[in-house]
């Protein structure tokens, strides 16, 4: 029982660890998207 819920831990650091990682990789794409169009509006 120990080894499955360590194991249910662990893949529930991995998938929130995916999450924040997906959250940061749009904000950036946001951000350099929106530098972009700041850049073609000046």
């Amino acid at each position: 029982m120990t080894a499955l819920a360590a194991l249910g831990a662990v893949l529930v650091l991995l998938v929130g660890l995916s999450g924040l990682w997906n959250s940061a990789a749009r904000d950036w794409q946001f951000r350099s998207a929106a530098a972009g169009v700041t850049d073609v509006v000046r």
